[in-house]
């Protein structure tokens, strides 16, 4: 204490003196005092020698070291000077202080020739002659409490970013060494999505102070804000910046440089501000396994920087919110903060490994890709900070494995050796010493060196040699899993495979390879896509059916020239389908090509033939032609028609135009012959004149009564016949009844009032309408065809035609008089 106030009594009498005030006795001694030729001369002012003072010569002025700089002590200083200082008598008139920037930095006592008191001893009290022992901070400079104009403080508050509308609170602190509170708190909110916030022009009685947030915040792990607000804070020396931060790292050093700095370390020695958040932040980070320089400070630390530091921030971060709510990260915090305030350290082991298994897992799922790019599609910052790399160092170190990469090969398999870890139990047993070789971690260089959870199929292959293509195993640890050799690798398997003993590959799938378990059991090699245990299989065995026999014994068994079979329909003995050679391979026959008695094969395409039924078809990439052609030969010209096969009749699939005198075109239009053919009476229709040699109904017609032998063919071309009610009714049935044959029959155009069919048959019936005596209707709403039957109540006049309506797709067959004018289909004779 003596050397304190000799060192301040010259400074204290030079002020003085400086000021031009009188002073009756001034103490004045030079003990202790350094004195320097020039300010270069000046030892570098740190935290060590805060508070020491030099006499410059050259300049012939004191310098104080404050806030590690050499500042000059100047009565009055104006702006252009670093300090100002002036005398101020104290209370009891023993002596006056020394006031430099509003603190009181010393006193000097009254007296003369440096003794004091009244008994003329070495003494300060002025009364008994003892030393007087002045408490520190009216002797020494207070480097720990400097008041701080401030023009503005911002900041970023992140967890990932606070968001809009967030409070902001500034407590202003007393000084350096208590950190109590003061009066002079202010509030702010955030207005900006990057979380900043911002307090205008301030005057601390300090340089230190306290920043809190509380708010919602974005969260990096989901990627969307919080569903409730927490509250983080920190504490800050003010007089070398005017921007703070306030994030994780500061808040959970908080309580810990508050200790320091009120109750000192495990020495009991009380730090300054500065050093305890140096010492705070470096064992926070250790917590982490996280090292940085000594010039980092959290306050600093962005999640969107770029730094060593930022990324820091960002996996602490990471770790801590994993998928916990806000409520779990607040208590965590808080459990942190309360463990870390005492001694430094986070014991809690539990929770340490919790996280590390929450990292671990979340990393195998490859979701710290997401985490990353949660933050960038934020677009709030420059970038996203290299925070991987320390999240898996956190891993490896926390479940005893060791980082991954480094002295850990890349390919190493492992197994947790820390008990706390959630993994620890499926990786080791202490009782059943078996389950011990079971590999549950694998060091992954894919996207960064990590530890991930190894897969099934790794833990059931671990340490299996290359073998031949087709090779067969069981898994080492699930023998229920199938493994098959290919490519030069293993892969998943079927059952059929472990079955079988030999595994379907690509190769056999080319072979077309069949193994015949017995005579009653072959398995084919295909191609196929199936998902065994996560992983696509693409080549798999399974059961020929009865089917497939029959193609593999005529494709490979059978041992003829395929050449001659194209086209051939054949049954096969153990399926009982109809097949065809097609292009050198057996398939199944279409249910046209059924129908036709003729496939039409590749060979084929673009060709013409006549099949069963006489009509020309031609053959085609779609298969045969839906109609084919026939030509009415030897009457007036020859007329090409279309005609279709439709279950086992085969019909005409336009009307008939065959000109004979009396029938007629609809309203005499000889282009509407052309569209809907030619109106026929049924005397004509069932060619009651005898125009064609050897029909039978000469002399039916109106009027008269006929006893026709059936098939009538009438005015029909030969081989084609005028069908009777019964087999209209049984074309009726084939395409479903005749409820819906009006569908199913009718054209897909020219119907009115959206009366279309879809022609489904290719029958293709048109709108052409019909005379009935006197009258006609107009096209578009409906058609009648005549049939060969008379009806028997009135049959001398009457006969059964088929209608149909725009409106309706039920068909109907009434009896009409016999001098209406229809239109004629024919049907094929048997």
């Amino acid at each position: 204490m003596k050397k304190a106030f000799f060192l301040l009594s010259l400074a204290a009498m030079t002020i003085f003196m400086a000021c031009g005030d009188t002073v009756e006795n001034t103490t004045v001694n030079q003990m202790g005092m350094e004195v320097v030729d020039s300010a270069e001369g000046l030892p570098k002012c740190t935290d060590d020698n805060e508070g020491e003072q030099a006499f410059v010569k050259d300049e012939d002025a004191m310098r104080l070291c404050v806030g590690g700089k050499w500042k000059v002590v100047a009565p009055g200083a104006s702006a252009d000077n670093d300090f100002s200082c002036k005398m101020v008598e104290l209370k009891d008139k023993s002596g006056s202080k020394v006031v430099c920037n509003g603190d009181s930095i010393g006193v000097v006592l009254n007296g003369s020739d440096g003794k004091a008191g009244k008994d003329g001893e070495d003494g300060a009290d002025g009364e008994d002659g003892k030393d007087a022992v002045l408490p520190q901070d009216t002797l020494e400079a207070d480097s720990e409490r400097i008041p701080m104009p401030m023009d503005s403080i911002v900041g970023l508050t992140q967890k990932g970013p606070f968001l809009k509308g967030s409070t902001v609170y500034l407590y202003e602190l007393s000084d350096g060494r208590t950190l109590k509170q003061t009066n002079g708190n202010f509030t702010s909110n955030i207005t900006t999505d990057n979380g900043r916030y911002k307090f205008s022009a301030r005057d601390l009685v300090s340089q230190y102070a306290m920043v809190v947030v509380d708010g919602n915040y974005r969260n990096e792990v989901t990627g969307v804000p919080s569903n409730a607000p927490i509250r983080l804070k920190a504490i800050t020396d003010m007089r070398k910046r005017s921007s703070v931060n306030v994030n994780l790292l500061t808040h959970m050093e908080f309580d810990r440089v508050y200790h320091l700095v009120t109750r000192g370390d495990r020495d009991g020695k009380k730090l300054t501000v500065k050093k305890a958040k140096q010492q705070a932040q470096k064992e926070i980070l250790k917590q982490f396994h996280i090292e940085l320089g000594d010039n980092t400070d959290a306050e600093d630390m962005d999640v969107f920087g770029k730094s060593d530091a930022d990324a820091a921030l960002l996996a602490v971060s990471v770790l801590l919110q994993g998928d916990s709510n806000e409520t779990a990260l607040s208590v965590l915090l808080t459990e942190i903060s309360n463990s870390i305030e005492q001694n430094g350290e986070w014991n809690d082991s539990a929770t340490k490994a919790r996280l590390a298994d929450w990292a671990l897992k979340a990393d195998t799922e490859n979701r710290l890709a997401q985490f990353r790019k949660n933050v960038a599609d934020w677009h709030l910052g420059d970038g996203v900070p290299d925070f991987e790399k320390l999240v898996r160092n956190y891993v490896g170190i926390e479940t005893g494995l060791g980082v991954c990469g480094e002295k850990i090969s890349v390919g190493t398999f492992a197994h947790i050796p820390n008990s706390n870890s959630a993994y620890y139990a499926q990786a080791y047993d202490s009782v059943d010493a078996s389950k011990n070789s079971l590999v549950r971690l694998v060091c992954d260089g894919e996207g960064g060196d990590h530890w991930r959870i190894a897969t099934a199929f790794e833990r059931d292959t671990k340490g299996w040699a290359d073998t031949t293509a087709g090779a067969v195993k069981k898994g080492n640890i699930d023998t229920s899993l199938t493994y098959v050799f290919e490519d030069s690798k293993w892969r998943h398997g079927t059952d059929l495979d472990g079955l079988l003993g030999f595994g379907c590959t690509q190769v056999m799938v080319a072979n077309d390879s069949i193994y015949k378990a017995s005579e009653t059991a072959w398995y084919k090699c295909s191609d196929t896509t199936l998902v065994v245990d996560g992983e696509a299989v693409h080549s798999a065995w399974h059961l020929v059916d009865g089917f497939e026999k029959d193609m593999i014994y005529w494709n490979t068994m059978k041992g003829i020239d395929t050449t001659e079979l194209a086209g051939l329909l054949m049954e096969g003995e153990n399926s009982g389908k109809i097949m065809v050679w097609d292009d050198g391979r057996l398939r199944e026959a279409t249910d046209n090509e059924i129908l036709l008695k003729k496939a039409c094969v590749t060979s084929m395409y673009w060709s013409k033939d006549s099949l069963w039924n006489t009509l020309t078809y031609t053959c085609t990439g779609a298969g045969w032609s839906k109609t084919g052609t026939f030509v009415d030969k030897g009457r007036t010209g020859s007329i090409t028609y279309k005609g279709v096969q439709i279950g086992t009749q085969t019909w005409m699939a336009e009307n008939l135009n065959y000109e004979v005198k009396n029938s007629g075109c609809l309203n005499d239009s000889a282009s509407n012959c052309d569209k809907y053919g030619r109106l026929y009476n049924w005397s004509l229709a069932m060619d009651s004149s005898g125009l064609e040699k050897g029909n039978s109904a000469n002399g039916c017609g109106a009027g008269t009564t006929c006893s026709p032998t059936y098939p009538v063919r009438g005015i029909c071309p030969e081989g084609w016949h005028l069908p009777d009610t019964t087999e209209w009714k049984l074309l009726f049935e084939t395409v479903g009844g005749p409820e819906k044959a009006g569908k199913y029959l009718k054209a897909a155009s020219d119907w009115k009032e959206n009366g279309y069919g879809t022609d489904a048959y290719s029958f293709s019936v048109l709108p052409g309408s019909a005379y009935f005596i006197d009258a006609n209707v107009a096209p578009g709403i409906t058609t009648l065809f005549w049939s060969s039957t008379e009806y028997k109540e009135y049959q001398s006049e009457k006969a059964y035609a088929v209608t149909f309506y725009t409106t309706d797709n039920v068909i109907w067959r009434p009896p009409m008089p016999k001098e209406g004018w229809f239109y004629v289909r024919c049907v094929k004779d048997e």
